[in-house]
């Protein structure tokens, strides 16, 4: 799974939104992750924090969500190859962009990097 901490700042006549950090996670036996908050960030524009956004992903599977709640549950894609195909090519690009637009490595800190991206690769091809 990957988890994005987004926000918001002020900009030129409107806001503009930041992504502050992106990490990715394994669960463990009982569906359960932990990924560690970002710190409060040092910048010289004020940042409107959101709630993070939590993508789920496991072969064969997609996610449903319970509710209102931030919970999540897997049940057997109704997606046909082609389209799981597509998601898991998405998903190999996860990450956050520096003011740039270059792309800044996700945070592993249980090293469940590699096993996501041979999962994905593992995907049907179109």
């Amino acid at each position: 799974m990957i988890v994005h901490w987004t926000g918001t700042r002020p900009g030129f006549g409107h806001y503009e939104s930041v992504c502050i950090q992106a990490a990715v996670a394994r669960t463990d036996e009982r569906g359960r992750f932990e990924i560690k908050e970002p710190p409060p960030l040092r910048s010289t524009f004020f940042v409107f924090r959101r709630d993070p956004a939590v993508a789920v992903w496991k072969p064969g599977f997609d996610t449903q969500r319970r509710g209102d709640a931030n919970e999540w549950t897997l049940v057997p894609s109704a997606m046909t190859p082609e389209q799981r195909a597509g998601n898991a090519q998405g998903l190999r690009y996860y990450g956050c962009t520096d003011p740039k637009g270059m792309l800044v490595p996700l945070v592993d800190t249980n090293g469940a990097l590699t096993a996501f991206r041979e999962a994905l690769a593992a995907e049907p091809r179109r």
